[in-house]
């Protein structure tokens, strides 16, 4: 068979083309400029987590509007950041257990309840 053509029919991507090809100089630069705005995305969603822990610990009047917010509409999340304001040390835990329990299940509430917060206290 000829370049470009499958044996189903010509390639999509045209003749002599297939879909291992590098891509371009602007197409590289695009996609280092995604990486590092997803890096510094993370960077960001790290930092606003951190406010939020300590936030907790010392709670002002919008953190516990907040909370009361949780309390209300969101009950799961809510237990979670409760037993996490009791005993911080548990977070590692809920954080590294197996997914199929009820560690596993804490964790991915109180990870709802740290997107709620920041999502009520930051407007992000």
């Amino acid at each position: 068979m000829g370049r470009g053509v499958r044996p189903d029919g010509p390639s999509p991507l045209g003749p002599g083309l297939s879909g291992r090809q590098r891509p371009s100089g602007q197409e590289q630069l695009l996609r280092d400029q995604e990486r590092e705005e997803r890096g510094g995305c993370l960077i960001h969603a790290k930092a606003l987590e951190q406010k939020i822990l300590h936030r907790l610990h010392e709670p002002d009047e919008e953190m516990e509007a907040a909370l009361d917010h949780l309390r209300l509409h969101y009950w799961d999340p809510y237990t979670a950041s409760r037993e996490y304001r009791a005993d911080p040390s548990k977070l590692e835990g809920w954080r590294k257990a197996e997914k199929p329990s009820q560690e596993w299940r804490k964790g991915f509430y109180f990870e709802q309840a740290l997107r709620l917060l920041g999502t009520a206290l930051y407007n992000t």
